[in-house]
């Protein structure tokens, strides 16, 4: 008899999260989703950030729900990030791709650095959105986390730690 896997993935889009469950027994993949919830970004500190508190709370719910697993995995928008302190504390919520903070940016830094290289060097699209600009936005801020910082988290790896 084959050893059989099971992973609880989790889908985090822009409004809704779910947990499924996929069992594979060596042959087949067997998947079913197990919780559905809202993922609601709160105004805090006047900007749009993910709801980790209350996400957090509905991944644990998923986790109860789905029993014995052997591994979990996130999905979810690659821009956006949590900042770690040394202690691995989460600095603050993440800021949401949605949040205005990063309107203008692009123009901003591209006067800095040329859109060209920029793109021969990293092939990412100069869009607002970017990770890129999200942190020339806290720069121009004179943002503290980012010299608190220890590490950054993107969204799936953040919510692994």
């Amino acid at each position: 008899m084959a050893a059989f896997t099971t992973v609880l993935a989790f889908d985090l889009g822009a409004s809704t999260g779910r947990a499924i469950r996929a069992v594979y027994d060596g042959e087949r993949l067997q998947w079913k989703e197990i919780h559905r919830f809202d993922n609601i970004p709160a105004v805090e500190n006047g900007h749009l950030r993910w709801n980790m508190e209350a996400l957090l709370g509905e991944i644990r719910i998923a986790i109860q729900k789905a029993g014995k697993t052997d591994s979990l995995a996130f999905d979810t928008w690659g821009v956006d990030f949590g900042l770690i302190d040394k202690d691995g504390n989460l600095l603050g919520n993440p800021v949401c791709y949605r949040d205005t903070r990063t309107d203008g940016m692009p123009e901003k830094l591209f006067r800095q650095i040329d859109r060209s290289k920029h793109y021969v060097s990293t092939g990412i699209q100069g869009m607002s959105i970017n990770t890129l600009f999200q942190l020339y936005s806290m720069k121009l801020a004179d943002d503290v986390r980012l010299c608190t910082a220890n590490r950054l988290l993107f969204m799936p790896d953040l919510f692994s730690f």
